[in-house]
């Protein structure tokens, strides 16, 4: 008979036995679902409509700062990037490894690779762009933003509970600063950004699902409430963007257009960060 992959037991002894938590699947099936509704949504609007893809441009207009903020951006960016991948794969399946949870390492990987993969196969060969006055490239869902976000809900996954605050205040500036980023250096629209997030929030969940459903081998976690990280990864993310020279140019529409994009993509960045601690908390300690 093939042996079972266990999940362990939280001091790393012997795995208790398998339990199965129906409910909790079926929450992250329906948190799937919601969000690859709304990357659907996302498309057939902003991508689709003129006006959709006016409202983008006018973002990218407005947020979009001078060359050197530009130029200092996107560097920042190719850092998280190109060298967060490595070395937050690394260091999942090292936690992984030293807490024997190696389900929920496969987990981390199929977060990361699935959600990447998603939206490349989508941004290139999938959806297509018309042209209505704003270009006709498509860049929606922002590959940028997938690859910092799958990184994250991976961390999240494999972490203790006592240690996904930090994770989730780490990932909260990381998401909001290359989501943000990414329109700062005019490389996306918002709308992509925001299908990037709904990208990975569905990978994730599909992959609760499964392990709820074939690894529950823990009872339920109390879900702790991180306000507090959440809000200081925003406040930190709105600092940096403040010192890099990012600021609206003194008219209160481009005020006004800061401030709704901006605050809402960090917003947004952070609740899928929130979310989906709070579905981790309910599985696995």
């Amino acid at each position: 008979m093939a042996a079972r992959l266990e999940l362990g037991s939280p001091s790393g002894g012997p795995a208790a036995p398998s339990r199965r938590d129906v409910p909790s699947a079926l929450r992250a099936l329906a948190v799937a679902a919601a969000a690859a509704m709304s990357v659907v949504g996302l498309f057939e609007f902003f991508v689709r409509t003129h006006e959709g893809q006016r409202l983008d441009q006018v973002a990218l207009n407005h947020v979009g700062s001078s060359d050197h903020t530009r130029t200092l951006v996107a560097s920042l960016l190719q850092d998280i990037t190109v060298g967060g991948l490595t070395v937050v794969l690394i260091a999942c399946a090292v936690v992984a490894f030293v807490r024997r949870r190696w389900a929920l390492a496969a987990g981390a990987f199929v977060i990361v690779a699935g959600a990447i993969a998603t939206t490349e196969i989508l941004k290139h060969f999938v959806l297509i762009r018309p042209d209505l006055g704003y270009k006709s490239t498509n860049s929606l869902p922002s590959g940028h933003t997938t690859v910092v976000a799958s990184l994250v809900l991976a961390a999240l996954l494999v972490v203790p509970l006592a240690g996904r605050w930090a994770v989730a205040l780490a990932g909260s500036v990381g998401i909001s600063v290359t989501g943000v980023g990414t329109v700062v250096a005019t490389w996306h629209r918002p709308s992509d950004v925001v299908a990037a997030l709904a990208v990975t929030l569905a990978w994730g969940a599909v992959v609760l699902a499964v392990l709820s459903l074939t690894h529950g081998t823990e009872p339920a976690s109390r879900p702790t409430a991180r306000p507090f990280a959440l809000i200081a990864g925003l406040a930190i993310a709105a600092a940096l963007f403040i010192a890099l020279g990012v600021r609206p140019d003194g008219t209160v529409k481009d005020l006004l257009v800061h401030l709704i994009t901006m605050c809402g993509l960090a917003t947004l960045g952070a609740g899928v960060v929130g979310l989906f601690t709070w579905m981790v908390d309910t599985r696995f300690s």
